[in-house]
């Protein structure tokens, strides 16, 4: 009896660490999942600052779609568009309270932002919150949409 008590024992503490190995695993795979998003976010802020198109030409889905504060929908192609005609131009974007959530090969980021720029020559400097949506695809992260909203601070 004491032999079967022994071997349950062992059994059940075998499992456990190895159910924490694995809990760990996972938390350790979201984690550098997060750190890449995060970084990703980082690309993207440095690259609009500068005009730069490059980010979204290689990062952003081709189905990719945002959604500004004015609440109107524009494509890949036609936000490209608006940077490269500098129809588009941030002059700082100050971001806080990142989160990044990891859903398997999903990922929801949301953050609030300070951003001043104009867009035609129209203000659009303000405070936002801000949710982005990625899809690891062939082990590479692409953002697949963006989505804003004017907020009090």
């Amino acid at each position: 009896m004491k032999s079967k008590t022994t071997t349950l024992a062992l059994v059940v503490w075998t499992a456990l660490c190895l159910s924490s190995s694995a809990i760990a695993q996972g938390k350790k795979s979201a984690s550098g999942a997060e750190d890449q998003i995060k970084a990703l976010l980082n690309q993207s802020r440095q690259a609009v600052l500068k005009g730069d198109t490059s980010y979204l030409e290689k990062n952003a889905a081709e189905d990719y779609s945002r959604v500004g504060p004015d609440g109107k929908r524009v494509s890949k192609s036609d936000w490209i568009n608006a940077i490269k005609s500098g129809d588009v131009k941030m002059e700082s974007v100050e971001t806080s309270d990142v989160k990044v959530r990891v859903y398997g090969n999903a990922a929801v980021a949301t953050y609030a932002a300070d951003v001043k720029g104009t867009n035609k020559g129209q203000d659009i400097s303000g405070h936002i919150q801000v949710t982005r949506v990625f899809v690891k695809q062939a082990g590479k992260w692409q953002e697949v949409a963006f989505h804003s909203t004017r907020a009090s601070q």
